[in-house]
């Protein structure tokens, strides 16, 4: 007889709300948006009634004030849609989504204090999926064509891969984080090896210049973390050697086709289209905080989808263009300068404890830490919380990082008694 653990369902109904996310990007209408809404809403209310004896309800207690401030942004968010004539239904759910993530991610961390399992086994089935993108972008990358969108059209001079996710810098940011999972939660080394090189072609094929970066400095970040107390003679002979071998391969023909490419995506950066519009943004949100200062606005901001409505008023490259560009710049318009503050807390707490405790980490937490570090950097370059699935990702993770936070703070202190 074979027995179904409840935990386990748990999990299955949490990557069920996920795969509603990616079918929101493949169809991208009306209906799939709302349902994957009602799909995620639904997942977070069944795994957190259902996971109450593991303390999942803890997260409504514990986080009182999150769960407040997202009260008084939808008050706002009404407040200003009625008074400008513009309500949407949307608007008013996207925090509650954000919100249902942030429950999911904790409960299913909080599921199995100890053992890590149910998080893991999440984990490890979204980096089989990932996979799977991975894998689709491969040949779409030879064939320089789209399986799942051939209609969609490339409006960028180069052919760039998206697979499943529409985009290439969603792409790119999905296969940051499976190169990440791959690299902390397979432990089979040949396993491992491959699904790294899956992963790093996905980022290199995306040809998105912030999804290397963010990949580059969140490398740097883990190699510092992992070296910082390890640095040895032997160590150091393999770097030097790692080295010498990356330097033979740059002068390679494979290479140096790769490096013409690099220079090629880089060349005017800051002043094409792409770099223009995103410091224009930057500019024009400070300007009208400043033109137009309140301090309530300014605390608590102006309600979701506000700096999506300011960019529409004006033209800095691109016509009719809603988005910012920057999440953090989003985060300032929309939520205030206490939701921004908190978030670069957490970023800060984030590579401070990945750095300083590196060597104390479980597999799954550096896989967290180290997957979310990324998602942070990656967000200096697009809205993520307008990208659902990318978003659903990073919140998911984040809400696992904040039940490792509350085990961190009583671990010590109990060691302090």
């Amino acid at each position: 007889m074979i027995t179904i653990r409840k935990a386990d369902l748990l999990v299955w109904v949490a990557l069920v709300s996920y795969l509603f996310c990616i079918n929101h990007i493949l169809k991208s209408t009306a209906s799939a948006r709302y349902l994957m809404y009602a799909m995620v809403l639904s997942a977070a209310f069944v795994v957190s009634q259902k996971g109450k004896r593991y303390e999942s309800i803890g997260f409504l207690s514990r986080y009182t004030m999150l769960n407040f401030y997202c009260v008084i942004i939808l008050i706002i968010t009404v407040f200003v849609e009625l008074f400008n004539n513009c309500l949407d239904p949307g608007s008013l759910i996207q925090p509650i989504f954000m919100i249902s993530c942030v429950i999911i991610g904790y409960t299913i961390r909080s599921i199995e204090r100890g053992a890590e399992r149910c998080a893991t086994y999440l984990l490890r089935l979204i980096l089989v999926l990932l996979l799977f993108a991975g894998i689709i972008g491969i040949p779409e990358y030879f064939m320089q064509s789209n399986f799942f969108y051939p209609s969609y059209g490339n409006p960028w001079q180069t052919y760039r891969v998206s697979s499943i996710f529409h985009h290439p810098i969603i792409y790119a940011t999905s296969m940051t984080v499976g190169f990440i999972f791959a690299l902390y939660l397979v432990k089979n080394k040949l396993i491992k090896a491959m699904l790294l090189v899956v992963f790093g072609f996905g980022v290199f094929t995306s040809l998105s210049r912030s999804s290397w970066v963010a990949f580059a400095v969140s490398m740097l970040f883990l190699f510092f973390a992992y070296y910082r107390k390890k640095l040895t003679l032997r160590k150091l002979f393999y770097f030097i050697l790692g080295i010498i071998l990356f330097i033979a391969l740059l002068i390679s023909p494979i290479g140096q086709s790769a490096v013409n490419i690099l220079i090629s995506r880089f060349a005017g950066s800051l002043s094409d289209v792409s770099g223009t519009q995103r410091l224009g943004s930057i500019a024009y949100i400070f300007n009208d905080l400043i033109v137009n200062f309140n301090p309530i606005t300014m605390f608590f901001g102006h309600g979701e989808d506000a700096a999506g409505r300011l960019m529409l008023n004006t033209t800095i490259d691109i016509d009719n263009f809603s988005t910012t560009d920057n999440e953090y710049l989003l985060i300032l318009y929309n939520y205030g300068v206490i939701a921004l503050g908190t978030v670069v807390y957490f970023f800060f707490w984030l590579l401070k404890t990945a750095i300083v405790k590196y060597n104390d980490l479980t597999d799954l937490q550096k896989a967290l830490f180290f997957s979310c570090i990324a998602l942070f950097i990656t967000c200096f370059f697009y809205e993520i919380t307008e990208t659902k699935v990318c978003a659903w990702l990073a919140l998911v993770i984040i809400g696992m990082l904040l039940y490792e936070k509350k085990a961190m703070r009583e671990v010590s202190v109990q060691n302090y008694d």
